[in-house]
């Protein structure tokens, strides 16, 4: 490559772009992006390059082209693509002309389309393998739909028809989608005459062609046999069209009248009314999210009776969006009925958390108490949603919520009678109706998820107003369920956690309460921090350490004390929490930064480096873990420049390249440091390998 390089190479850089050794010549070219070359100066080297007779390095050259080529390099990256056997080349130079516009390469992206166009193209071999060929084929293809050449419609479906040819549907319908008006006639013309996956593939290529290619085409969108293509045309119509309205209420397929209700419906209150009488549940949930605020007293009653309708007895899509919606109602009814789903282990799985969630939304919202029968779940993620709403309660201030949140993490909470009597006093119910029940009463949880005693009764379901009531008293609409008899009740369980709720309370509980600054809560949790499971150990510090919580001085100190007794645990994870832990308590003294320094640990030692300066940080450049060298190298950042040489020196004596990736990535001075020692004359060869392949990832890096 020596009489290729041209002056634009920066002088640091061009002696061994010049390198009679392929590794360093690749390793300089892959460089060039961190030696501050502007795309020009780049464009002419990589240009340049085509010629080196290292294949890789031209393969570089040339992927490195594909952004930063003009019009007036198509000649020459034709010529690459025509004499460079190998694959790799061919294919970049492809894309590269696909990006150029008009060029002259049109005729012979054609022709490889149909064939290897051995009179033009120079191959590897006469007998290289298959393969090549059809990689170049669907380059060629792609290339000429970003080129807009629908004169190469015809021999797109010619290499597709190819009885000895791979299955170029994908590339094909691709190309098609990028072609305007002229690729989407033809992908329609697909589905209506080929159907089967042919036209799914074709279909989906619509979905992902250019809108106003689409738009011309609505007519036959609209009459696509295919579902996937009339949901598209649902996309693209405006709110207020009647063939969206149509679409909405007339389409045989539910998925397509649903995308249309979501578009339709936010404007159309009529219409999302409408949709709640539709056969289908997908649509109903749509024209429920769709569904406007009403200040019709009458209207929320009618719509609340059947949203506790679907709750209660709705396919699942519907009944979670039953379970979202009707807190919104303002009926009194909803949070009763949100509690008896979330609790119900007959229902599946995903409509008790929906049912659990929207608990946030109701007003009144539950007591704590009532939050308990959650906790009881054997239901993970039930209980986890229970935690995060006593979670937020305590966090506000009620006194309650951080007492049932300690003796969750206590495990006291489901343990039955003998329990009891550690209960909060009882306050008013604050969710139960005006005028009913004399208040909240004391409650208990035994082992199996039951509140007791149980002075609740079940009364009758709630009488059910039927839809036509919604829609304005129309006969001909169904039942809540759009059908003479409502689906039966899905009898699949999902699976759920374990079965003894009360030790994965305990867990969960930690995870998520175990920061709270709350006196029994910290006393609970550093009982579990100290206490015989490993398990809770670790959760419990990591909750700890996670925190960004106030906590009041005497609670600091205390955890402090803790924590520094912790940093001499056997468990990594655990010293690794606790030192964070002083971190954030401002109790790291010199005796305790000294002891992280050397931990076995690299985590503990990476928060150790980071307490450092810059100038004690350097003796620790050395460790034999990158993450500690990475954090070395993000302490070097902020030091004086003749810091960072002296780490450019040790890294280069100690071979870490990625290390030295990461110091010139983070820094200017390290990247002119790195340049400068490539521009002395006597560095030997090994050394510069390693700084130009240090420069080159971190030319590569994100």
């Amino acid at each position: 490559m020596k009489d290729a390089v041209d002056p634009p190479v920066p002088a640091p850089l061009a002696r061994w772009c010049a390198s009679e050794n392929d590794v360093i010549r690749s390793a300089a070219l892959r460089a060039l992006p961190a030696a501050g070359l502007g795309d020009d100066a780049r464009r002419s080297v990589y240009l340049a390059a085509l010629l080196d007779p290292d294949a890789d390095i031209r393969s570089d050259a040339m992927e490195a082209l594909v952004p930063l080529a003009r019009p007036e390099d198509a000649a020459t990256i034709l010529r690459s693509l025509e004499g460079d056997p190998v694959r790799e080349v061919k294919i970049a130079a492809i894309a590269a002309l696909g990006r150029l516009g008009g060029t002259p390469a049109v005729a012979l992206l054609r022709a490889l389309v149909l064939s290897r166009a051995e009179d033009r193209v120079a191959w590897e071999d006469d007998a290289s393998d298959w393969e090549d060929w059809l990689d170049v084929q669907v380059a060629a293809i792609d290339a000429l739909g970003l080129l807009g050449e629908t004169d190469a419609i015809e021999d797109f479906f010619a290499a597709r028809d190819d009885e000895l040819g791979q299955n170029l549907d994908i590339a094909v319908f691709d190309a098609l989608g990028r072609l305007g008006l002229d690729g989407v006639a033809w992908l329609l013309a697909v589905m209506r005459t080929e159907g089967g996956l042919a036209g799914q593939r074709a279909a989906s290529a619509l979905q992902r062609a250019a809108p106003d290619s689409l738009r011309d085409h609505m007519d036959a969108l609209l009459r696509a046999p295919h579902a996937g293509t009339r949901r598209l045309a649902a996309t693209l119509l405006p709110p207020d069209s009647d063939a969206l309205r149509r679409l909405a209420c007339e389409d045989a397929d539910p998925q397509v009248r649903a995308a249309a209700m979501a578009g339709a419906a936010p404007q159309n209150p009529d219409l999302a009314r409408a949709g709640l009488a539709d056969g289908d549940a997908q649509v109903q949930v749509a024209a429920l999210e769709a569904l406007p605020p009403s200040d019709d007293a009458e209207f929320r009653k009618t719509l609340a009776d059947n949203l506790l309708a679907w709750l209660n007895a709705g396919p699942p899509a519907l009944a979670q969006a039953a379970a979202r919606h009707l807190p919104r109602c303002g009926s009194e009814r909803a949070l009763p009925a949100l509690l008896d789903a979330a609790k119900d282990e007959a229902r599946p799985l995903e409509i008790r958390i929906a049912a659990a969630q929207a608990l946030a939304e109701a007003d009144p919202g539950p007591s704590t108490d009532a939050l308990c029968g959650l906790l009881a779940s054997p239901s993970s993620q039930v209980r986890t949603v229970g935690l995060l709403h006593v979670h937020r309660r305590a966090l506000s201030g009620d006194a309650d919520a951080g007492t049932t949140l300690a003796r969750a993490i206590e495990g006291t909470l489901l343990d039955g009678e003998a329990d009891s009597a550690r209960r909060p006093a009882p306050a008013p119910d604050m969710a139960m109706p005006k005028g009913e029940g004399a208040g909240r009463q004391k409650i208990r949880i035994t082992p199996e998820g039951e509140i007791v005693p149980a002075d609740e009764t079940n009364g009758a379901p709630p009488e059910t107003s039927t839809l036509s009531a919604i829609i304005g008293g129309a006969e001909d609409h169904p039942g809540p369920e759009g059908s003479p008899a409502a689906p039966a009740q899905s009898k699949r369980r999902a699976i759920e956690g374990p079965d003894g709720a009360s030790a994965a309370l305990v867990r969960e509980a930690l995870q998520i309460g175990g920061a709270l600054p709350d006196e029994r809560v910290l006393a609970v949790t550093l009982s579990r921090a100290a206490g015989p499971d490993s398990d809770l150990r670790r959760i419990a510090w990591t909750a700890l350490a996670g925190a960004a919580c106030t906590r009041s001085a005497p609670q600091t100190e205390r955890l402090s004390v803790a924590a520094q007794a912790a940093l001499g645990a056997d468990d990594p994870l655990v010293r690794h929490a606790a030192f964070r832990v002083c971190i954030g308590a401002g109790a790291v003294s010199e005796a305790t930064l000294a002891a992280a320094l050397t931990d076995e640990d690299a985590l503990v030692r990476c928060e150790a480096v980071g307490l450092l300066t810059p100038e004690r940080a350097l003796d620790h450049l050395a460790d034999p873990s990158p993450s500690v060298r990475r954090a070395v190298v993000a302490r070097l950042a902020r030091g004086p420049r003749a810091l960072v040489s002296d780490a450019l020196t040790r890294l280069l004596e100690r071979e870490r390249v990625g290390t030295l990736a990461d110091m010139v990535s983070d820094t200017a001075m390290a990247q002119e440091e790195a340049l400068s020692r490539l521009g002395e004359t006597g560095l030997a060869a090994k050394p510069a390998l390693i700084l130009l392949e240090a420069l080159a990832r971190a030319s590569t890096a994100p």
